[in-house]
């Protein structure tokens, strides 16, 4: 097949995405598991409830997914992906709050100012904090969606995102 005839089947919506395996660590370090009918059912049901809907760039250097149908941002994830990175998103506005609270409780002054606006007490320290939490969530992006190659080398997956020194099949040049 070349890729014109794939990404033209992918444009018109006959090409999915399959289960493969289960990663499952053990006393005995990884074990690679064949998914039950079980497990895909429970990966299948996952249903989000908001989804990235900004188009991507319709050009980019090195990424080139629109050629298979993947239009929006949405489209990189799968929807147990989407589930999960909108509960790290939505948890982070409770997890600024506990980090305030936190902080008046260790002695912090109880003010509202910013961090932008020179703020330096508990509300300032709590958004700090929650940023570095975005740069986990950030990352976990990098390697939690459908686009990330397995390094079968290093038996690891690869950040989808980042220059490497080859070339996968969905057009994300790597070098």
């Amino acid at each position: 097949m070349d890729f014109a005839y794939l990404r033209e089947e992918a444009k018109q919506g006959c090409m999915g995405q399959k289960l493969m395996a289960m990663v499952v660590e053990g006393a005995n370090g990884r074990t690679y598991l064949a998914p039950t009918m079980e497990i895909e059912a429970i990966a299948e049901s996952a249903k989000p409830n908001w989804k990235p809907e900004t188009l991507l760039p319709d050009k980019a250097l090195g990424f080139r997914v629109q050629e298979y149908g993947l239009l929006r941002w949405a489209d990189l994830f799968t929807p147990r992906q989407l589930v999960a990175s909108t509960t790290f998103s939505d948890l982070m506005a409770e997890t600024r709050e506990k980090i305030r609270q936190e902080a008046i409780a260790a002695g912090r002054p109880n003010e509202d100012k910013l961090l932008r606006d020179g703020g330096i007490g508990a509300m300032a320290y709590a958004e700090a904090v929650s940023i570095y939490l975005a740069f986990s969530i950030d990352k976990y992006l990098m390697y939690g969606n459908s686009l990330v190659p397995w390094d079968s080398k290093e038996r690891r997956t690869i950040d989808a995102f980042q220059p490497t020194s080859a070339v996968n099949g969905l057009g994300l040049h790597r070098g």
